[in-house]
């Protein structure tokens, strides 16, 4: 069996501006940029 080793690195500014990276020893690494918003509510 092998093995791996996962390093995941998260960023969130202040805007809501996020990444997360990931990386591996034995594989690619990957990366994610995006935003977080707020959810708006729904009225009833």
């Amino acid at each position: 069996m092998k093995v791996d080793k996962l390093e995941y690195s998260f960023h969130i500014s202040v805007t809501g501006s996020t990444s997360l990276n990931v990386s591996s020893l034995n594989r690619q690494s990957i990366s994610y940029n995006g935003n977080i918003e707020k959810i708006k509510e729904e009225k009833k």
